[in-house]
């Protein structure tokens, strides 16, 4: 099982969640408007994706990049390389909706020619082909075995092949 992002408070947790081998992905909704704070620092390459919602304020730091703050995670994602330290806090202003996506670093995880290890950090980053992926993430968590387990490895795959072309 790959490390998840903890968050502190008990009112936001993932509504759904789906392992497949070398990946994993989460759905998370916040459902009012009470913040919350978070932390990752696992051997896994953590990518949140926004789908919908913004926050009143919020802030969020990952080593080797400055502190970045801002308002609307709409289309927005970060990157968390494996072992990096992940953290902030956020007040939402209207609902949020997350795809979290995990994937296994170690060579040949996901697939022998794909190598994570030299991902950099990026923070409330903007790409059409990347958010397009994460929603078919959310479309994969409900789906039945073994056609979800097939397309969440492919999925898996494909979101690497994407953050190492990007």
């Amino acid at each position: 099982m790959l490390p998840s992002l903890r968050i502190r408070q008990r009112h936001i947790a993932p509504s759904s969640r789906a392992e497949w081998p070398g990946v994993t992905a989460e759905l998370l909704t916040t459902s009012d408007g009470r913040g919350y704070d978070f932390a990752f620092d696992g051997q896994a390459l953590y990518l949140c994706f926004g789908l919908s919602g913004r926050r009143k304020d919020s802030v969020v730091t990952v080593d080797g990049e400055r502190a970045t703050r801002f308002t609307e995670i709409a289309n927005r994602f970060h990157v968390v390389p494996a072992g990096a330290r992940f953290e902030g806090f956020a007040v939402p202003a209207s609902r949020q909706r997350f795809v979290q996506v995990y994937l296994d670093t170690r060579v040949g995880a996901l697939h022998p020619d794909i190598d994570l290890s030299e991902i950099a950090p990026r923070l409330a980053a903007v790409d059409a082909s990347l958010l397009a992926t994460a929603r078919k993430f959310e479309a994969a968590l409900p789906a039945p075995a073994p056609l979800g387990r097939l397309y969440g490895e492919t999925l898996g795959c494909a979101l690497a092949i994407e953050i190492l072309r990007w």
